[in-house]
């Protein structure tokens, strides 16, 4: 069995997911799949919305949250009511545009013949013309790399070691083995990811890609950005949620500095 599980999460962005699964629809043929959609206790419009232009679709699963649960919590919820061996997790300002799903199934197969696989990502442009792509992926941080990266003062030194972190000297046009994908846009099998036990759910937002890639390495997987398809990611056009994404940010990357780094 080769099905598919794609997982989206909605938070006050109904339109945009609906958009994300006409793309879904339009676009991936002979390949058997289904949508998960869990809404994150949007409490708006969603699932009036929802009810009038999704029930006509097949194959969708739509999970209303009683609590905010996340992007960890959210994935990890919408994974107990999937059924694909497969599993696909994507923001909501995701766009297909070509038959990826089937692309990447054939990809990740592939590449297992030859390795023991964790994650693959395609790559991701930020606008529907398909002319500028995304800077994803990075090297598993140091200490001081996210130091360096958070604090401003520290931006000027060790530029060649932080240039390595952020893999800065490559353009994302070609394929290669990284640490850490983009959370985005991650596919994997189902067996891998119940390995890795889930998502962390300290982890509401920010640093569960950094922190499950990483325990996936630990392991002996290997993730891959691939070039073998692209799909669109209207990064930061949803709208701003009600908790400030700073103090969001700041609180995960203190966990993630603790859970990895200052063991108590």
């Amino acid at each position: 069995m080769n099905k598919i599980s794609i997982i989206i999460l909605n938070y006050k962005t109904p339109k945009m997911t609906c958009e994300c699964i006409e793309s879904i629809v339009r676009n991936n043929t002979d390949i058997d799949y289904e949508i998960v959609v869990v809404d994150n206790n949007s409490k708006d419009e969603s699932k009036k919305y929802f009810e009038s232009n999704l029930s006509f679709f097949k194959h969708i699963k739509i999970i209303y949250s009683e609590k905010n649960l996340g992007f960890s919590g959210g994935n990890n919820l919408g994974i107990i009511n999937a059924d694909g061996d497969y599993l696909f997790f994507l923001n909501s300002d995701i766009l297909f545009n070509e038959n990826s799903l089937k692309l990447l199934l054939d990809e990740l197969q592939d590449l297992s013949k030859d390795h023991k696989i964790g994650f693959i990502q395609p790559r991701l442009y930020l606008n529907k013309e398909k002319t500028i792509v995304q800077r994803t992926c990075a090297q598993i941080p140091i200490l001081i790399d996210l130091i360096q990266e958070n604090i401003p003062i520290f931006q000027k030194i060790r530029t060649e070691d932080f240039h390595q972190f952020r893999y800065t000297d490559w353009d994302r046009n070609t394929s290669r083995f990284v640490d850490v994908v983009c959370g985005a846009a991650m596919f994997c099998r189902r067996d891998f990811f119940e390995n890795m036990e889930k998502f962390d759910e300290r982890f509401f937002l920010y640093f569960e890609e950094y922190d499950i890639c990483k325990r996936a390495l630990m392991h002996g997987y290997k993730n891959k950005y691939t070039v073998v398809t692209s799909l669109i990611h209207l990064h930061n056009k949803s709208p701003n949620p009600s908790i400030n994404k700073k103090i969001i940010y700041i609180s995960s990357l203190l966990k993630y500095i603790f859970k990895n780094y200052i063991k108590l």
